[in-house]
């Protein structure tokens, strides 16, 4: 009887192509958590749920409508990751009377930025952006919200609120 370490394979070959079948699913998994949601056109994907903008924005009141996105900041460099920085870029479409109230209650000053509006939230864009220094401190000192750099604008004929914000 033989007792040679090197003529048994350490893994079956069965072990093996199982080992290698579950390391390869776990990549992809892990690969596609990274990538954003786009659809299959490659455009991006709005969320439209308003419970995460009503509990972080008050200031904002009872809007009609929403289209938002969140994630963290960076592409993934392959390598063990640090602490995040998250953003929530989104526009929100005021009721009229909260958007009545929002115009007369801070200071506006015209924006030199273009603000880009998709197409699936507002096909038919004109106007122009407005900046107040009072309102973006309102937003980003929300009690609900983490969300504290950033820039707010606002387009006054439409009643519409661009949020752009991080978190650090």
């Amino acid at each position: 009887m033989r007792n040679d370490v090197t003529s048994r394979p350490i893994v079956s070959g069965k072990k093996l192509i199982f080992l290698a079948l579950l390391l390869s699913l776990l990549g992809a998994y892990l690969w596609m958590g990274y990538r954003p949601e786009t659809t299959k056109g490659g455009e991006e994907i709005w969320k439209t749920d308003r419970l995460p903008i009503e509990k972080r924005f008050t200031c904002l009141g009872k809007f009609e409508s929403c289209w938002w996105q969140s994630g963290a900041l960076g592409k993934d460099s392959g390598r063990v990751p640090g602490p995040s920085v998250y953003f929530l870029t989104g526009f929100v479409l005021l009721q009229a009377l909260d958007a009545e109230k929002i115009f007369k209650k801070y200071e506006w000053e015209e924006s030199a930025y273009k603000v880009s509006v998709p197409k699936e939230i507002m096909p038919v864009f004109s106007g122009k952006w407005l900046i107040s220094e009072t309102f973006r401190n309102t937003i980003k000192s929300e009690p609900n919200s983490e969300f504290r750099k950033g820039e707010v604008y606002y387009l006054p004929e439409k009643g519409l609120v661009f949020l752009n914000l991080t978190d650090e």
